[in-house]
């Protein structure tokens, strides 16, 4: 058995390759940029155009597993690319779900996200329900993964920690359980076989946003952080002007306020702690601009 990552070179793809190898599975990495597919370790890397649907299928045997993370950036930087979501995640992961069933994969699994079916009327969780959608309807059996947030992406937020304040939308005593990316990678090693799933999931422990950010301060070398609570007017209007440089940050934006006023909370299925991984982080002395620097789709 082999399976086939896209978007391998963000921390999901990297933690399914990871884990896939340690158990004997054979792994092909796929992304745009061959020199960052060299280091993510899988036994084949292939650069490929994801538009390319003859380029797709050339990397996809029968009975593979393909997984997608694939998808624009999440991060709030407005210099990550202009594109909207609708514009990125859907064609390319339609493209790759076309050639998965063209190849006869034995099964398609996709990264998308907590509470997305409620929450469609947003563009970010519209652009991954519509690729929910089409997974479910190519016949392919299927594991569709939704955590409510994953480690990963608080990296993106550590230049606010740096500063030792820590800007909060929304209602700050609003409660979630982020997952670690491993155990999102391990959740969908552990379903790739059996009957087609969608896994609502999160890690072990429930934070408010409040101690999610000063949990973050604290790693980031400030005992007695603090966390300021952004008036609803003042963050759009915010994401209103970085939307002029690139609409997908205003509709990022506009999700990270509705995901922050209500209980973001799904079952249990992870085992790794966030202190732990923001230690880590802080090990690796990330700079202000955090994960916020490397441009993206």
């Amino acid at each position: 058995m082999r399976i086939v990552v896209a978007g391998a070179t963000g921390s999901v793809g990297r933690a399914v390759i990871r884990l896939a190898r340690a158990r004997g599975i054979g792994t092909v990495a796929l992304g745009r940029d061959a020199a960052r597919l060299a280091g993510v370790g899988a036994d084949e890397a292939r650069a490929v155009d994801f538009r390319d649907a003859t380029s797709l299928q050339a990397c996809i045997n029968p009975g593979d597993v393909v997984f997608s993370a694939l998808g624009a950036s999440a991060s709030p930087s407005p210099f990550m690319g202009r594109r909207r979501y609708h514009d990125v995640d859907v064609p390319l992961n339609r493209a790759l779900l076309d050639a998965a069933v063209a190849r006869k994969a034995a099964r398609f699994q996709y990264v998308s996200l907590a509470f997305g079916r409620e929450l469609r009327q947003h563009a970010f969780a519209d652009a991954h329900e519509q690729v929910v959608d089409a997974v479910v309807a190519s016949g392919l059996p299927y594991t569709i993964l939704r955590p409510t947030g994953i480690f990963s992406t608080f990296r993106r937020l550590w230049g606010f920690a740096r500063l030792g304040v820590f800007p909060i939308p929304g209602n700050p005593e609003c409660r979630s359980n982020p997952i670690h990316e491993e155990d999102i990678a391990r959740n969908a090693l552990e379903h790739i076989e059996g009957d087609s799933a969608q896994l609502e999931m999160g890690g072990p422990e429930v934070f408010t946003r409040r101690e999610i950010g000063l949990l973050l301060c604290r790693a980031a070398g400030w005992k007695h952080g603090a966390t300021l609570r952004l008036p609803n007017w003042f963050h759009l209007m915010n994401a209103h002007l970085l939307g002029i440089i690139s609409p997908r940050v205003l509709d990022m934006l506009r999700f990270y306020l509705v995901i922050s006023e209500f209980d973001n909370i799904a079952p249990v299925a992870g085992q790794r702690r966030l202190a732990d991984y923001y230690a880590q982080a802080a090990n690796n002395k990330p700079g202000i601009l955090g994960g916020l620097h490397r441009s993206g789709w």
